[in-house]
């Protein structure tokens, strides 16, 4: 095994992997600005889909390196862990029984679109994912991405968002 950072530490994920929970059997779709070939994830990393206008459909590769450290944070499997190191990132989710499902739906700067979403949250919910990951915000309430996401929920699959980076701009708000 390799360095456990504080956060998967602090989830207890040790102790859950020492009673069998690796992330083995879960479908984990992470909704981001892709993955690229890492070291601590090569071994689980064996493909994914472009939802933005960046490269070709199956052009999955992360320019900005937020989708590479969250997926790093689920299932890192060498010198750092993630939380699921047994979890494998997989594209035709039919093929195995442990995957990670790359969605990229946001470019190199950072930035998507509503579109590119909302088809990647139904693309995942198609694949019957247990679990969609979305790591990013939107500066208001988009009522067709809310009921996609409550359509997941619907079809039993936690849905887990980021509550956001960019702060609300006050002055008087903790921000970090």
């Amino acid at each position: 095994k390799g360095y456990i950072p504080t956060g998967v530490n602090m989830v207890n994920a040790p102790l859950m992997w020492n009673q069998g929970y690796t992330g083995e059997g879960v479908k984990i779709a992470i909704l981001d600005s892709g993955c690229v070939q890492h070291d601590d994830l090569k071994n689980n990393i064996i493909g994914g889909k472009n939802f933005t206008s960046e490269g070709s459909e199956n052009d999955y590769n992360d320019l900005n390196g937020h989708g590479t450290h969250c997926a790093g944070i689920i299932a890192g499997n060498g010198k750092i862990m993630g939380v699921a190191p047994n979890a494998k990132l997989y594209y035709n989710l039919y093929l195995a029984d442990k995957y990670i499902l790359i969605l990229k739906v946001l470019e190199g700067n950072g930035n998507g679109n509503c579109q590119g979403l909302y088809n990647a949250v139904n693309y995942a919910i198609e694949q019957k994912v247990d679990i969609i990951s979305m790591s990013l915000g939107m500066p208001t309430n988009i009522t067709e991405i809310h009921n996609v996401v409550k359509k997941a929920i619907d079809n039993n699959i936690c849905v887990v968002c980021a509550c956001g980076n960019e702060g609300d701009g006050k002055s008087f708000t903790n921000e970090y």
